[in-house]
């Protein structure tokens, strides 16, 4: 009997994994075929859903977004209403305080009608009151008042005497002046003649003119010359004719002509300038570099850098007083008529930059020197002659001499604006800072004169002469 039962059992447990099986393999082909069906419309049913996502997320947005302003809404009237409760609060507490005061402000204006009443009765008795003064008062203001008069009658008494003085005194300083100015000449002129008597010094100061001459002639020329054709240059590219001559350049062109713009004649009148700007910090660097070098490019480089200023703000100094040249450039850049605010102001600046400049190149001048004894303070005003006033007194006469006859105006106001530059260089020679200027012993060489310099000028001025004299086209 148990082997049966066991056997049964065994069946029984077989039977019911087998249909436990079955089942299974029946719900997993059930779910194959639901999967089946689900995907052939599983495309539609994608983008239904994304749609619908779409459109839930920006749902839910806007129900935040409604939720927000209406939480806004809820404080703005949460917040008026508290305002409104606190002015009602507040005019409450005005209206009791006002029937607390009305009685005391009652009284204020009682008194202040009285008070009104009282000064309007003084003012019909006495219109003009006086202040009442004491006795002390009075005898003190009686003193003072017959000190004052003692004093002016006093004055008065000692007035001529006292005027005598001053003139005295006003005479005895113009003769004290005078007998220094006489004392200062009678110095001057005996410093001249130790000078002159003694033949090293003056072959030195002789040679130095010379030299210095020579190389204001030629810094001159060559600034001139490039600034001439830097404009010719700049004329030709817009196609404009022009003539250069020894002292002007000349343009064949109708004076209304189209090719006139603005920008070629701001460009033209305005290219030669700026360049010599440039070349005049140019070679005062390559003065300051060749410190140590020898003297005649030194003095060559520092005469070119002043001429090179002297060429863009002497020219805007010209210009202003003859209406030519470089002023067509700040005309027709500013668009302005003659005087307007921006000539007066440009005009000042370049009158304030040439004596700048000749303060500043005193101390270069007396670094030319190639002797120590030259530029002792007691010799120093006869370098200075020697060097700067001399050789520009003798150059500009060459400069002129070369035109003759044709000597335009705002060419020889030109070469004379650099007298701006020479006048500075005579008021702080012999300064403190300048009066420590000692040459070494390596910057002492023997003088001589530049034949081979002069020659060059002399060639230059024929050339200068006769090659321009005629005229030159160009274009």
């Amino acid at each position: 009997m148990k082997l049966s039962e066991k056997r049964k059992h065994k069946r029984k447990r077989r039977e019911y994994i087998r249909r436990e099986k079955a089942s299974i393999r029946r719900q997993k082909r059930e779910m194959k075929e639901k999967f089946r069906k689900r995907h052939h419309k599983g495309a539609k049913y994608k983008i239904l859903f994304f749609f619908k996502n779409i459109i839930d997320f920006f749902n839910s947005k806007s129900q935040e977004k409604e939720d927000l302003t209406i939480k806004k809404r809820r404080s703005k009237i949460r917040k008026r209403n508290y305002l409104r409760d606190e002015r009602r609060s507040i005019r409450r507490e005005r209206r009791e305080l006002r029937i607390k005061t009305r009685p005391m402000r009652r009284k204020i204006r009682r008194a202040r009608i009285k008070e009104f009443k009282k000064n309007i009765i003084s003012f019909i008795k006495n219109p003009f009151p006086r202040k009442k003064i004491s006795r002390e008062d009075k005898r003190l203001r009686r003193l003072i008042k017959q000190e004052r008069l003692r004093l002016a009658r006093q004055n008065i008494y000692k007035y001529p005497s006292r005027k005598g003085q001053s003139i005295k005194r006003f005479w005895q300083i113009r003769a004290r002046i005078i007998k220094n100015l006489g004392n200062e000449i009678a110095e001057f002129f005996n410093r001249f003649t130790e000078v002159f008597r003694n033949k090293e010094l003056n072959n030195k100061y002789f040679i130095t003119t010379v030299n210095s001459l020579i190389f204001f002639i030629l810094a001159f020329l060559t600034v001139y010359i490039i600034n001439q054709y830097t404009t010719i240059l700049a004329a030709s590219f817009f196609d404009i004719p022009s003539v250069l001559y020894s002292y002007r350049i000349y343009w064949p062109l109708y004076t209304y002509s189209s090719l006139y713009t603005r920008g070629a004649l701001i460009i033209i009148f305005g290219t030669g300038p700026l360049l010599c700007l440039i070349l005049g910090f140019v070679f005062f660097r390559l003065l300051l570099l060749t410190r140590n070098r020898i003297n005649y490019f030194k003095t060559y480089f520092l005469w070119v850098s002043i001429h090179a200023f002297n060429m863009f703000f002497g020219a805007y100094i010209v210009g202003v007083i003859t209406r030519t040249g470089f002023i067509y450039t700040s005309e027709w850049l500013f668009l302005s008529n003659v005087f307007d605010v921006e000539e007066i102001i440009f005009l000042i600046v370049s009158i304030v930059a040439l004596i700048i400049i000749g303060y500043i190149s005193t101390k270069h001048f007396l670094a030319l020197s190639n002797s120590n004894n030259m530029i002792v303070p007691k010799n120093r005003i006869f370098y200075i002659f020697s060097q700067v006033f001399i050789p520009w007194v003798l150059g500009n006469i060459v400069l002129y001499s070369i035109n003759i006859p044709n000597n335009p105006f705002n060419l020889t106001l030109l070469i004379l604006t650099t007298i701006l530059i020479i006048i500075p260089v005579f008021t702080n020679y012999n300064s403190m800072a300048n009066q420590q200027i000692k040459l070494t012993k390596v910057l002492e060489r023997r003088l001589n004169i530049g034949w081979v310099y002069l020659i060059l000028l002399i060639i230059v001025l024929i050339v200068f002469r006769l090659g321009l004299g005629k005229g030159v086209s160009f274009g």
